[in-house]
Formats: C-alpha cells, sequence, structure tokens
C-alpha cells in the first residue's frame, strides 16, 4: 500500500502538489498556533501577577493601618483565602526567616496535605512558580515590605491551576483541530491543485490528436490572464510554426518533384522519339542538342536548390572583399545588353558613380544577375528596364526598374518565396524553376543587406538591394 502510494506522489505532479501545500500549511497551522499559546500564557501569568501585586500592596496598607500585626493578618486572611478564584495565602517571615504570620491552607483535602511555602529567595522583589506536594503549581510574589518601621519578607501566593487548565483546554482543542485541520489542508489542496491540471490533461489529449495530417487544430485558450493561458498561447504559436513548417515541406516536396519531373518526362519523351526510328545525323545532333539544354536546365534547379539547402543549414562560406559595386553592375550591364536589344527592350545604365562595398563577389554577382534576368524576361518589347546605383550614408541601394507586366498585388508578400510562381499561366519560356528570388533574399541577408519589390505608379515593379558600408570582415560563415 505505501508502495502504492510513494508511486503515485512520484508520478502524479498534482499529488506532490498537495502534499507540498498540506505540509507548508501544517507548520504555519503549528507556528500560529505556538505564537498563540505561548502569547495566552504571557497574558495568563501578567494577570495573576497583576493579581499577586496588587493584593500584596492592600495588605501592607491594611498592616500600616491596624495597631496589631497579627490582627491585621488575621482580618485580611479571612478575606482573600475564601475566595473561590484565585484565593490568596500569605506570610510574613523576619529579616532572620522566622516566620511571624503564616496562613495555612489545605491543599489536598483528602489527604489534608497543607501548603508549604517556598524558601525565600534573594531580591526585593521577585515573582516565580512553585509547586507543592500535591503537583498543584502556585504562583508566588515575594517582596521586601517596611511595617511599623520593621522589616519584613513577604510571600503571597496564589493557586495558578485554573490558569494552566486554560492553557492546557487551549492546546488540547488546537491538538484536536489539528485532523481537521489537515483534512481541509487536502481537500483544498486536492481541488486547488486539480483545476490547472484539468486544463493541462485537456491540452495534453488535444496536443495528442495533432498529427502531421491534422496541424490546424489549436487549445482553447483561457479567458482569465494567468500562467497556463501563457502556456497555451506559447503552444498554440508554436503548433502555427510547426504547420507553417509542415506545409512549406510539403509545399517544397511538390515543387521539387514538379520541377524535376517535367524536365525529366521531356527528356524521355525525346529519347523515345530519337529511338522510335532511324534518323539523320543532323536530327540526331538536334535531338541530343535540346536534350542537353534541358539537362542544363534541370541542373541549374538542382544546384539552386543546393545553394537555398544550404542557405538553410548555415553553410554558405561567403569570402568577402572589398570591390567596386559599380563596375559589377556595368559588367553586368555590357553582358546582358545584347539580351535586351535582341527582346527590343530599351535597357538603360544610369550615371554610375564609384561606389565600393566588401561583399562575396561570385554570390553578388548571381543576386545582381538574378534581378536583372528576371526584368527582361517578363518586360516585353518596346517596354524598358533601367539599372541604378545609389551610394548613400551608410548603405549602397541599388535598384532594377522595368516597365513590364508587374506583378499582383496579392503577389507581392510571397515574391521571395521558393518556388513560387506569379502567374502560373506564363508561357514555358517565360516561367522559371521559382529560386532566383529566394536565392536573392538569402545572399542579401546573408550580406546584411535586404531586398524588397514594390509596383511602379504606372506600370512594371522595382526591386531594391540595400547592402550596409564599411564591412570589415573578409570571410563570414553564415
Amino acid at each position: 500500500m505505501f508502495s502504492r502510494m510513494f508511486s503515485l506522489y512520484r508520478s502524479r505532479l498534482s499529488v506532490r502538489l498537495t502534499v507540498y501545500y498540506t505540509v507548508l500549511l501544517l507548520c504555519l497551522f503549528m507556528l500560529v498556533a505556538a505564537f498563540f499559546l505561548y502569547r495566552l500564557n504571557s497574558k495568563l501569568i501578567k494577570d495573576i501577577d497583576r493579581l499577586l501585586y496588587d493584593e500584596a500592596r492592600e495588605l501592607v496598607d491594611d498592616l500600616n493601618t491596624e495597631k496589631d500585626l497579627l490582627s491585621g493578618c488575621s482580618e485580611y486572611a479571612e478575606t482573600v483565602s475564601q475566595r473561590k478564584y484565585y484565593p490568596m495565602f500569605f506570610r510574613l517571615l523576619d529579616p532572620g526567616g522566622n516566620e511571624a504570620f503564616a496562613l495555612r491552607a489545605v491543599v489536598k483535602k483528602k489527604q489534608q496535605q497543607l501548603l508549604r511555602y517556598p524558601e525565600p529567595r534573594p531580591g526585593n522583589k521577585e515573582f516565580f512558580f512553585f509547586n507543592v506536594p500535591s503537583r498543584r503549581p502556585f504562583r508566588c510574589y515575594q517582596h521586601s515590605i517596611t511595617v511599623r518601621d520593621k522589616d519584613y519578607i513577604l510571600q503571597i501566593v496564589t493557586p495558578a491551576g485554573r490558569a494552566m487548565k486554560t492553557l492546557r483546554q487551549m492546546a488540547k482543542t488546537m491538538l484536536l483541530a489539528l485532523p481537521v485541520v489537515l483534512l481541509l489542508s487536502l481537500l483544498i489542496g486536492l481541488n486547488a491543485s486539480r483545476r490547472p491540471f484539468v486544463i493541462m490533461r485537456r491540452m495534453n489529449a488535444i496536443t495528442r490528436r495533432i498529427t502531421a495530417e491534422n496541424m490546424q487544430e489549436r487549445l482553447p485558450v483561457p479567458q482569465i490572464e494567468s500562467e497556463v493561458r501563457e502556456l497555451t498561447e506559447t503552444i498554440n504559436d508554436m503548433l502555427g510554426r510547426l504547420e507553417a513548417s509542415f506545409h512549406e515541406v510539403r509545399q517544397f516536396t511538390a515543387d521539387v518533384a514538379h520541377e524535376l519531373r517535367n524536365p525529366l518526362c521531356a527528356v524521355q519523351g525525346e529519347m523515345e522519339v530519337v529511338l522510335s526510328r532511324d534518323r539523320s545525323a543532323a536530327d540526331y545532333r538536334d535531338m541530343v542538342a535540346e536534350t542537353l539544354g534541358r539537362i542544363k536546365a534541370l541542373i541549374k534547379i538542382v544546384n539552386d536548390l543546393f545553394l537555398v539547402s544550404r542557405f538553410d543549414n548555415h553553410k554558405v562560406l561567403l569570402e568577402k572583399e572589398h570591390i567596386n559595386f559599380a563596375g559589377l553592375v556595368r559588367d553586368l550591364y555590357e553582358f546582358f545588353e545584347p539580351v535586351a536589344q535582341e527582346h527590343q527592350i530599351v535597357f538603360t545604365l544610369e550615371a554610375c558613380p564609384q561606389a565600393g562595398a566588401v561583399v562575396d563577389r561570385t554570390h553578388m554577382q548571381q543576386l545582381v544577375s538574378n534581378l536583372i534576368d528576371n526584368a527582361l524576361k517578363f518586360t516585353p518589347a518596346g517596354e524598358s528596364v533601367t539599372l541604378r546605383l545609389s551610394p548613400l550614408p551608410g548603405q549602397l541601394v541599388f535598384q532594377v526598374i522595368d516597365t513590364g507586366i508587374g506583378i499582383p498585388e496579392e503577389d507581392m508578400p510571397h515574391i521571395f518565396e521558393r518556388f513560387y510562381q506569379a502567374d502560373k499561366t506564363r508561357s514555358a519560356a517565360q516561367r522559371g524553376s521559382g529560386l532566383g528570388l529566394q536565392i536573392c533574399k538569402r545572399i542579401a541577408e546573408a550580406h546584411g543587406g535586404e531586398i524588397t519589390v514594390r509596383a511602379n505608379e504606372d506600370k512594371g515593379v522595382t526591386f531594391t538591394l540595400r547592402l550596409p558600408c564599411g564591412q570589415q570582415d573578409a570571410l563570414t560563415n553564415v
């Protein structure tokens, strides 16, 4: 039984909390009870001492007014010794310790035992307890007095049993209340610990139901502001991030399969056509060239995927160096100028001042090339593409401005997501892998910069790259 209770104690947090709460409450109850009994004992003793002191003063006043010491003592003794509560007994001792007067009292009627006064103690005023043979406690007040120019030692005593009985009854009452307090603390502790754990068990049940196919379910948020509500909101936020991650992984898998399947199917189809009948050498050459082009496109997709995955795993090594960024833009302008002329696009490089930056030349060239290639790809004949480089304090701004077909407003927030295609109806020549802008974004962020897109007032869009200036690290791992 005890092993089962101990196992329950170790396995259930609510039981442990209840035990801690009960022990704490019992300790608090015992401390309060001990303090109360201590204060009650002090108050009862103080009241008895006050009574003894007042009676002693009254006795001294009476003795000083009486002509005869013995008659005065006897008269006073008849008054105070017959009281029902706190009767007084006293005696007078001369300086030699001899009794001048002693009021005898029976303290145990069955055995006719008389009160035995305590031995005198040194000191002018003393309050102390002493026990008679019947073990009844008495309180004594000893005081040096002067009556008719004679010195005496007055000992006045009274039974303290009633006060001690009151104290014992109160202690017994508190002891009897201890099991009640224990039971109430257990019940209150179980109830107090059960409520949050009911919520937590409900949260646990809902969390167990959540799987990869059921990521949209959320925990119910309590109305009251509490730690449980904070925990629930945190878990819901985590579930939201997990759902987004699962969605991205699934979408990524589907997009990869789609992007790889099309070129592979095309290659397979072309190979089957080639093998279907005998052809001339020129036909074979054309078929192989076309297949090689598709394989190159497939390799580019794989390389882009590999680069994105390396960015995700922070394994891209940037070999930063100080380069002439204006010269890099000018070289790429000259490289793409024949392409623009072929498509009859007005391709312009605005006055490009000298501007340096500490970047990875290879990756930055890839970023700028992707932006220019996208602009030329989606700009029809007769429209324009403009490159603009603006060195600003603390940053370098490069813009690609086109008057092409533009990007729908609802697609703007997603344009830098991997495999995202703004227009699913575009021709095969216009459609890319959907990884170019994602790679641009990751390269910009790796350099501590950012890339944004906005729609122009008339038509087309503007891609803006902002890079911080003054970077001195030549080799950075991101």
